[in-house]
């Protein structure tokens, strides 16, 4: 029997009813809201859009476990992902000052003006030292931190030198960073923001307490999901009517994720869980261990538990790519086809549900709606194969 794939599709929070429609007819079942990069009240305008749609509306929680940039003074309009996203323009070789979001655009205006630095405002300064490595999303963009320089007149601020990058379109609004070689993702304790908190009270506010789903980023512990539980409680959603999915993007994550299920459902509360692709990889370099071996244990301990799993980020990476350098799009390569194929495995034993699409559909218009196309097309003829696989055993 064939299965029919889950694909979520992440869009800009300028998403219009007929750009939706366009992605539902290409194949998309749901649309992945991501908080960190839309404002509370797109967030709300794309939930309403989706129900009415019949498409399943993931509202992503950035959470507070990773630090991400923000707008800062003296960056530029880039294009391909978004026009209106501003990104910093950087070369291998750039020295890049770090700065906390106490520092105002005045104090960085007048940096920029006289020390021979970049600078990027981000939510939090991490905790890395000289010699440590850090990384701008998952991993494209590769970083040394260096000694700070002594002009810098304030504390609040990390000195980094650009080593390599793979991704031409500089640093872009709101980009989570990671480091490969210290742990800053996967403390313990309340895995939610402020803003996380705030944006729940407005969707009770605005009446959505049901049929929406809510992704928790970097759960690592069973207690943080129960910590999550009992305040959708005291806000007042209908936990029987929500679902709840737990972004795995930390080492910790994949080794306790039976704990974690169980967990919740002691709770009386049923999980799905999210193998998310790009942080974990960059997890991964930290602990040596291998994307795709975690992703297979986490996968195979989840089975005959009814645990719903949703594979994640990275899917059709080089879709970005060629909107960056050519402004078109062509089809994904033949490398993401094979490895898209060799997870349908997964969706007809019943393992996963389907994929979620990160940036890859966030590039806008037409591109965009062939990223999900494609996807659903290698999705159909990688059950195929699989079919016919199965006929000869």
């Amino acid at each position: 029997m064939e299965k029919q794939a889950e694909i979520i599709v992440t869009l800009p929070g300028t998403t219009t009813r007929e750009f939706l429609e366009l992605h539902k007819k290409a194949g998309a079942t749901g649309v992945r809201i991501h908080t960190a990069k839309i404002n509370t009240e797109n967030v709300i305008f794309l939930i309403k859009l989706c129900l009415e749609l019949s498409m399943q509306p993931v509202v992503d929680l950035a959470g507070n476990r990773k630090a991400r940039t923000l707008y800062t003074p003296g960056m530029v309009f880039g294009k391909g992902l978004e026009s209106k996203n501003r990104l910093l323009e950087i070369e291998t070789g750039d020295t890049i000052i770090l700065v906390g979001p106490s520092i105002t655009d005045e104090e960085i205006n007048l940096l920029r003006e006289t020390t021979p630095y970049k600078y990027l405002r981000i939510t939090a300064i991490p905790d890395l030292e000289v010699g440590d490595k850090l990384e701008f999303a998952d991993g494209k963009v590769v970083c040394n931190v260096i000694d700070n320089p002594e002009q810098i007149g304030f504390e609040d601020f990390l000195a980094i030198q650009v080593e390599r990058i793979t991704n031409t379109a500089g640093i872009y609004w709101k980009m989570g960073i990671t480091s490969s070689t210290k742990d800053i993702c996967s403390a313990s304790g309340n895995i939610l923001s402020e803003i996380d908190i705030s944006i729940l009270r407005e969707l009770k506010k605005s009446g959505i307490t049901q049929d929406i789903t809510i992704a928790l980023s970097f759960v690592s512990y069973p207690e943080q999901i129960l910590d999550v539980i009992r305040l959708l409680r005291e806000i007042g959603f209908d936990l029987e009517r929500i679902t709840l999915q737990a972004k795995i993007e930390t080492i910790q994550g994949v080794e306790n994720i039976l704990r974690i299920v169980k967990a919740a459902e002691e709770a009386g509360f049923k999980i799905e869980a999210e193998v998310a692709r790009g942080d974990l990889a960059e997890a991964g370099k930290l602990y040596d261990r291998d994307l795709r071996a975690m992703q297979q244990q986490m996968i195979e301990s989840l089975v005959g538990t009814g645990t719903r799993v949703i594979i994640a980020t990275g899917v059709a990476e080089s879709a970005i790519q060629q909107v960056f350098a050519s402004g078109t799009f062509e089809k994904i390569t033949a490398s993401e086809r094979r490895a898209i194929i060799r997870e349908c495995l997964y969706l007809q034993a019943g393992k996963i549900v389907g994929w979620m699409l990160a940036g890859e559909t966030m590039i806008t218009g037409r591109e965009s709606v062939e990223v999900t196309r494609n996807v659903k097309e290698t999705i159909d003829h990688g059950v195929k194969v699989v079919q016919r696989f199965q006929s000869r055993l």
